[in-house]
């Protein structure tokens, strides 16, 4: 059976958002554009910046980026067919951009709630105050996001990420998936979890090999054209 067509809509570029005045920070504080444009991007998850906030954000990044040459956290690489249940799958761009998404919610998002707290609360009546509610709702969501991330990266493995070129039963185009763990998974850039139907089927498998899986639309065939790293 062919798979179900995708929707060629949903395409976004996989690098990500670019901002167009990433480089005059980068160049005013001392570090690069790339980094401080990766910061920018995983901030916006969480709010719409500011100008405020990307000079807090650059400065922040700076002091992040000099700790982290300090005390790097060595990670034990696996093999991807190696990986414990308990295991959380990093590559190792992802696991880095796991530890930049967690500090920039312990000091940027984190103290900008206990600014909005501070504004709403200078409203007067909390009992009847929606920008208070909504403010401290905010800072429970930031809490909670922090402890899910220090969570996964404890048990956090570093591999290489798999990408594995198939074709479709019944499709002449060839198609390309890179495997990585849970955490980086995104279908709109064919990037698929190593814990999926189709990664399963793939792992251990050779080019030339064709294997199936189940998905909500029943049984899809596959061909493996071939492997890479």
């Amino acid at each position: 059976m062919a798979r179900p067509k995708k929707d060629e809509t949903l395409k976004k570029d996989a690098k990500g958002i670019k901002f167009d005045d990433a480089q005059a920070y980068a160049d005013s504080i001392g570090i690069s554009v790339e980094d401080i444009d990766k910061f920018f991007s995983i901030a916006t998850k969480y709010d719409v910046l500011t100008d405020n906030d990307k000079k807090i954000i650059a400065e922040q990044a700076k002091f992040y980026l000099l700790k982290e040459k300090e005390d790097a956290t060595v990670v034990k690489k696996k093999d991807t067919h190696k990986i414990s249940a308990n295991d959380v799958v990093y590559s190792e761009e992802g696991y880095r951009e796991a530890k930049m998404e967690l500090y920039i919610l312990k000091t940027w998002k984190q103290g900008k709630c206990e600014e909005q707290i501070g504004i709403a609360r200078s409203y007067g009546d909390l009992s009847e105050n929606a920008e208070y509610d909504a403010a401290k709702e905010e800072q429970t969501k930031t809490a909670r996001k922090i402890m899910e991330i220090e969570e996964q990266l404890k048990h956090a493995v570093i591999t290489d990420n798999e990408v594995v070129v198939i074709k479709f039963d019944g499709e002449d185009e060839e198609e390309t998936y890179e495997i990585c763990g849970t955490t980086e998974a995104n279908p709109e850039e064919n990037k698929i979890s190593n814990q999926s139907p189709l990664a399963k089927a793939l792992a251990g498998k050779k080019a030339g090999d064709i294997v199936e899986y189940e998905a909500p639309s029943g049984t899809i065939r596959v061909q493996i054209i071939r492997k890479e790293k």
